[in-house]
């Protein structure tokens, strides 16, 4: 972390400042603001200017002022919505304030989950961290200006399942509310990206596979542009976590077959809904020219006519019965309500007009057909089929992107919005969906919509921009369908384990400097060791004994005449040491797996350092590091290198914090 005075924040304060203003600032007259309480030395927040309302006040310079900030009154808040109730971003505040109960690693891991369903749709989020001490902020920004009560239903659900991650209620999302009225004048403001208000924190920026700060972490948000809000997938756009319950609707009234009866035998309706099954109601949607997108475990998605990407409905059996549930309204169907076979075909083929829909049923063999009593219209015309053909139909650009991905990079997990190829490389969506190939190009000229002129041929100088518009989806599709790495199927041998195998490796091979300071100021000696060489030279029989302050244990035993070493870790070790980001980025459980995925080590119960959870290292680990390093128990010094009144001198330990 660097100092306001010289930071790379500040250095690009005028760039972020244009940045700001173009993707974040949605209203120019108020912002929000904090100051130093002078009675209690509290962080309070206000809003600006003190006088009301001052169109213009949000410009360059206050914005450029608050990525130079190097007091409290210099850091500002940007509100979620203009005056007209249009916003251009989604935020999402994931609070770890003191004195609270928050659990750091739960914000991280929630924080995380959020950035991946972003970016699995096609996003490009800002994830930041917002104090350093486990609280973050997540933003999806967006090309254009978009309506509130769109932005506020997104925002509520991304956090939807935010009890699943050991939330008692979800975190605080921006927009709070859909509209701007006269109850809420302005609405809320979430603090701007930079520093902390409280302190010189300038918070880190998560790429995507790795956490950012400094130079590139600016780079990486001036590199963020807006998204299309068609990315938002249409059941978050009016997304209510505590719906009010609406009535069902009673069952239409059927005329009976003659005497009345009421025998479910001779209800048209239940006799056409028993009959339907997943197949029959998939091809009546089918008929009416909605798009089967793919199965997920019992439910079957459906695109609605007209649309080019996402869902619009799904298909599922309850009880027996095939029951649809759309998303939109958009295609004349009812949204969010459950809809039985005879509901979905009258909603399709006869628009509140069940008595007509009874007869055509009474037509088909599914009840008595009623006596004719007066001439009656002639039934309308069945719906005109859409051609189906007897081969597939030619992949859509989606298919073909989504393709050439798989095919150049070979991923075999997912980390954030990257992927681990089987190369071994990470790729982010950034780098993969820059630009396409020559060969990827001819390939699209061949998707079945593909940009055409007027006379209907292929417009391919407009080719590129159609792999730009696409690219991001067909990201998002492959993202999705990998796991992550701790579900991978990977093991010893894999690429993804000798990669991690290393990181560790190479860490415990640094080098450290441990001094002995006696009489509190001569220093009379000091090494520099790596940290392995060092567990050598610490190691005693009997109980783990630390490297100083170090996360990182060590002891040996005596086994048939040879001397073992045993070290044990814990994740922080790497932070200490400044090792790989993506060591030290990683949690205590997550480290703990993949040494045991990955022949490492091992974390149990039965061996706690000094009553802490750590992994013990494989012996075959311990007999790599220790190559050339000679073991031996000595017992001249029960109480471990350099005895006495040692702390690390000006090279030791703490300088490496």
């Amino acid at each position: 972390m660097t100092t306001a005075i010289a930071n790379p924040w500040g250095a690009r304060a005028e760039e972020l400042a244009r940045w700001a203003l173009t993707r974040l600032v949605n209203r120019t007259d108020r912002c929000g603001g904090c100051y130093g309480d002078p009675a209690t030395g509290d962080v309070r927040r206000t809003t600006r200017p003190a006088g009301g309302a001052k169109p213009g006040y949000v410009d360059l310079r206050l914005l450029a002022r608050h990525f130079r900030a190097s007091a409290t009154e210099d850091v500002i808040g940007l509100h979620a919505l203009g005056a007209d109730g249009f916003g251009k971003w989604v935020g999402v505040d994931i609070d770890a304030h003191p004195g609270t109960t928050a659990d750091p690693e739960a914000n991280e891991r929630f924080a995380l989950a959020i950035y991946d369903r972003l970016a699995v749709l096609g996003f490009t989020p800002l994830l930041s961290e917002s104090n350093g001490k486990g609280g973050y902020h997540v933003r999806a920004l967006f090309e254009g200006a978009v309506e509130g009560p769109v932005l506020f239903a997104f925002g509520r659900w991304l956090v939807r399942d935010a009890t699943e991650y050991g939330f008692t209620k979800p975190p605080e999302v921006f927009p709070k509310q859909a509209v701007i009225d006269g109850d809420t004048k302005y609405g809320n403001w979430l603090r701007l990206i930079g520093r902390h208000h409280g302190r010189d924190y300038w918070g880190r920026v998560w790429s995507g596979s790795e956490w950012l700060d400094g130079e590139a972490a600016v780079e990486y948000v001036l590199g963020i542009g807006g998204d299309p809000v068609e990315l938002i997938p249409d059941e978050a756009r009016t997304f209510d976590p505590n719906p009010r319950p609406v009535p069902s609707a009673p069952h239409p009234h059927v005329p009976l077959a003659p005497g009345g009866s009421t025998d479910p035998e001779t209800d048209v309706f239940a006799a056409y809904n028993r009959a339907q099954t997943m197949e029959s109601v998939g091809e009546l949607l089918k008929r009416h020219r909605w798009v089967p997108v793919g199965r997920r475990g019992e439910r079957w998605d459906f695109r609605r006519p007209d649309k080019n990407g996402d869902k619009s409905g799904n298909l599922m059996l309850v009880s027996g019965v095939p029951i649809f549930y759309g998303f939109t309204d958009a295609a004349g169907i009812p949204d969010h309500k459950g809809l039985n076979p005879s509901n979905l075909r009258a909603a399709l083929e006869y628009p509140g007009q069940f008595a007509r829909l009874a007869e055509q049923l009474r037509r088909e063999g599914y009840g008595p057909q009623r006596p004719v009593r007066v001439a009656q219209p002639p039934p309308p015309p069945p719906p005109t089929a859409a051609p189906q053909p007897s081969e597939p139909p030619p992949g859509n650009g989606v298919g073909i992107i989504l393709d050439h991905f798989r095919a150049t990079y070979r991923p075999d997990f997912r980390r954030g919005n990257a992927i681990h190829t089987a190369s071994g490389e990470m790729v982010p969506m950034t780098v993969a969906t820059a630009v396409p190939t020559s060969a990827l190009i001819a390939r699209l000229e061949g998707a079945a919509d593909a940009p055409r002129t007027r006379d209907g041929s292929v417009n391919r100088p407009g080719l590129p921009k159609f792999f730009s518009t696409w690219a991001k989806v067909a990201w998002g599709d492959l993202i999705a369908a990998l796991p992550d790495e701790d579900h991978a199927a990977l093991g010893p041998g894999d690429l993804a384990c000798d990669e991690f195998r290393a990181l560790v490796k190479n860490a415990l091979l640094s080098q450290i400097v441990l001094g002995n300071t006696l009489d509190k100021y001569e220093v009379n000696q000091h090494e520099r060791r790596s940290v392995i060489d060092w567990c050598a030279k610490f190691a005693k029989p009997g109980p783990w004994r630390s490297i100083r302050s170090f996360r990182c244990w060590t002891k040996c035993r005596s086994v048939g005449g040879t001397i073992e070493l045993l070290v044990a870790v814990r994740h922080e070790l790497f932070a200490q040491l400044k090792a790989d980001r993506l060591l030290c980025d990683l949690t205590a459980n997550t480290f703990a797996r993949r040494c045991a995925r990955y022949g490492i080590g091992t974390s149990s119960r039965n061996e706690r350092p000094e009553g802490e959870s750590a992994v013990v290292l494989c012996p075959e680990f311990v007999t790599e590091l220790t190559a050339g390093i000679t073991l031996a128990i000595d017992d001249s010094d029960p109480h471990g290198f350099w005895s006495g009144s040692e702390k690390p001198n000006s090279e030791g330990a703490d300088s490496l914090d």
